[in-house]
């Protein structure tokens, strides 16, 4: 879990990059914090091409569950790792973000493309 670490007088520093968890071999879970903007979706896309190295890896989560806004490079960043994953016949599931954040998914009918689920547990039990 990655903590705010506090600066001065209630500014707070970045949020590290994103959690990485590998519950089983073939499953990886990405997990960005806070932001995902034109700033920080390249990190998040650079994390999921890491994890994507691992010929193995045929189900990625992409949990949103502790994201504070998402912008349309964050949702460039899931288009192409859905892409990715079809490519190797595996599957992108995503946490939703919090109920404030999620009518960008259906602003942009990608609530339509990408599987969206209402916790990690779900999202997990899907790649069974």
């Amino acid at each position: 879990m990655h903590d705010v670490a506090e600066v001065s007088e209630g500014s707070a520093a970045p949020l590290p990059g994103p959690a990485i968890d590998a519950p089983t071999e073939r499953c990886r879970v990405v997990t960005p914090y806070g932001e995902v903007d034109a700033h920080s979706a390249p990190t998040l896309r650079q994390a999921i091409s890491d994890e994507l190295l691992e010929p193995g890896v045929t189900h990625l989560v992409v949990d949103l569950s502790r994201t504070t806004f998402l912008d349309s490079s964050a949702l460039g960043v899931l288009i192409g790792a859905f892409k990715r994953m079809r490519e190797r016949s595996g599957r992108l599931d995503v946490v939703q973000p919090p109920a404030a954040l999620r009518r960008i998914f259906e602003i942009t009918a990608l609530d339509r493309i990408l599987s969206l689920y209402e916790s990690r547990e779900q999202a997990l039990a899907s790649g069974d």
